[in-house]
C-alpha cells in the first residue's frame, strides 16, 4: 500500500512528523475528513480534537 508523510504544523512550527502513514482521520471546521496516499493536496483548518493515523507495519 502507498503511504504518505504526515506533518502537523502550527503557527509555532512542526509538532508531529511521521513517514509511512496509510490513513489520517481528523476533524476540520467543515466536518471529519480521511486522507490516504494519492488524495488531492489539502489544507484545512482543524478543530482542537484528536487526530488519528494508521502507520504502515510493512515500512
Amino acid at each position: 500500500m502507498n503511504t504518505l508523510n504526515l506533518d502537523i504544523v502550527t503557527p509555532n512550527g512542526s509538532v508531529y512528523n511521521r513517514d509511512n502513514v496509510e490513513l489520517v482521520v481528523m476533524q476540520t471546521t467543515a466536518g471529519e475528513i480521511g486522507v490516504m496516499s494519492g488524495h488531492i493536496p489539502t489544507v484545512a483548518a482543524l478543530k482542537n480534537r484528536l487526530c488519528k493515523s494508521e502507520i504502515s507495519r510493512w515500512n
